[in-house]
């Protein structure tokens, strides 16, 4: 049975700890590619969107622009934020791939988080982007370690590092759980 699907082994010996690899790291704020070949028009607001793209790839090996999923979620020319309902639509509709949300407050998600990339499937995470509780920020939960979480950040698109400390000042309560693996001939 081939393991290329499954994150790197926790393993003592080793101190290796559990990580979805390879990760795209895309960034929101730099897409070059658009579904319709005109300039993105929420590239500021595209988290949730790129945060779709990363996993569609991950787990099919196809390159989607966020744009492609933006404008099938919403609108053309659509400047807004998106919802964790549309996340999962995303997805599911579009990408192919099952996807469920979950709600859980800060103390029971790294279980849940943990299982998953475990597991060898990645969850998308609604945080804080600043001080103010009414912002948001999707972000990809796609390792960790016994201090740490890491994230994909698409505003950026850069390797995050949370310490498990910092999730309960930034976690929103909700996340989107992939339930597919990556395909073994990725």
């Amino acid at each position: 049975a081939s393991t290329q699907h499954r994150p790197v082994a926790g393993d003592a010996r080793t101190g290796l700890m559990p990580e979805l690899q390879p990760w795209p790291y895309w960034n929101q704020l730099d897409d070059p590619q658009t579904a319709d070949g005109r300039p993105p028009e929420n590239a500021w607001s595209d988290c949730a969107n790129e945060c779709i793209a990363m996993c569609v790839w991950y787990v099919h090996g196809v390159e989607l622009p966020a744009d492609y999923f933006h404008d099938r979620l919403s609108y053309e020319g659509y400047r807004g934020y998106f919802t964790i309902e549309q996340v999962v639509q995303g997805l599911t509709r579009w990408g192919g791939v099952a996807a469920q949300e979950f709600y859980e407050d800060a103390n029971q998600a790294p279980g849940r988080i943990c299982a998953a990339i475990d597991d060898g499937r990645p969850c998308i995470l609604l945080l804080r982007f600043n001080d103010d509780w009414q912002s948001g920020h999707f972000v990809c939960a796609i390792g960790y370690d016994s201090d740490n979480l890491y994230l994909a950040d698409p505003y950026g698109g850069y390797r995050r590092v949370m310490p498990w400390y910092d999730l309960i000042n930034w976690y929103k309560g909700v996340g989107v759980e992939v339930l597919m693996h990556r395909h073994p001939e990725l």
